[in-house]
């Protein structure tokens, strides 16, 4: 994973990090999430049993590193504790301040086959380690529904995607809201498209920033099959609300490949658009 820094006038690139032990084809860098000095990389085909012996095909890990002052460290490696065969624990990654969570869309949870997880991590203020805390599932959740498919925090709000999930269409994707109340989370409400539909993939991708969630349906089809879309939700105080749907001024492909947030701008990837040749790819830009 590349770390680029703004001076001003140009991004700079401040280091290149990887992990410390062994990867081979692990895909680090599928995932990354930054919050002021530190980094969350992800790794979801990393094989390393938690329990230090042997591997565990595909279960999944993530990587933290830090600026020590004399250069970026890896400051800790998360495992789940529970860990399973290709549960892909980081695919997904987010970090805010003292909190990280990741996705790990193919863990059986309470269910066989692929219910998803998201797993929640604190910071001990006193030791600085890092600690899970929570694991996170749909309390609707089925069978396949690939909960963790993306994932996102913001102070003491985290969002889970669930790309399988049921709305208005049966596996057209779903997004969950959890907050923080104590040093519990507690799922919060449901995100739906209000015009979903079979394979839209809705919560593939999300975001969050304050009150302000962004969910991809990359699956949705806009001016062509699967030319994508992204929904805009704002909390109410009482509740979430779709308050807007975003979909390219051109067609597109899979737009909603990937979502961002900050403040009252918001970055969709589409990374199959033929902006400059096929399927070379772009990212549009929304605001207010």
């Amino acid at each position: 994973a590349y770390l680029f820094q703004f001076d001003g006038s140009n991004w700079m690139q401040l280091a290149k990090v990887g992990p410390s032990g062994p990867a081979t084809s692990a895909r680090f860098g599928l995932s990354v999430g930054v919050s002021g000095s530190e980094v969350v990389v992800g790794s979801p085909e990393d094989d390393t049993d938690p329990s230090g012996v042997g591997t565990l095909e595909d279960s999944g890990a993530a990587y933290v590193f830090g600026d020590s002052g004399n250069g970026w460290i890896q400051k800790a490696k998360l495992k789940a504790a529970d860990a399973g065969f290709d549960d892909h624990l980081g695919g997904s990654v987010d970090i805010d301040g003292d909190t990280i969570v990741l996705g790990s869309r193919r863990d059986d949870a309470t269910l066989d086959g692929n219910q998803g997880s998201a797993y929640v991590y604190q910071r001990d203020v006193q030791s600085g380690v890092w600690q899970h805390v929570q694991t996170l599932q749909a309390l609707d959740g089925e069978i396949g529904d690939q909960f963790g498919a993306g994932v996102a925090v913001s102070g003491s709000v985290i969002i889970s995607g669930a790309d399988l999930g049921d709305g208005l269409a049966s596996d057209c994707g779903a997004a969950y809201i959890f907050r923080r109340s104590g040093e519990v989370w507690i799922q919060e409400g449901k995100l739906t498209a209000s015009d979903g539909a079979l394979s839209d993939a809705f919560g593939n991708f999300v975001a969050v920033d304050g009150k302000t969630a962004v969910v991809g349906s990359i699956g949705d089809d806009i001016g062509v099959t699967d030319g994508g879309s992204a929904y805009v939700y704002h909390w109410t105080g009482q509740g979430w609300i779709e308050a807007r749907k975003l979909v390219a001024s051109d067609i597109t492909g899979h737009l909603g490949c990937a979502v961002a947030i900050s403040g009252t701008t918001v970055v969709v990837g589409a990374y199959l658009d033929d902006s400059v040749a096929v399927d070379s790819g772009s990212a549009y830009v929304f605001s207010p």
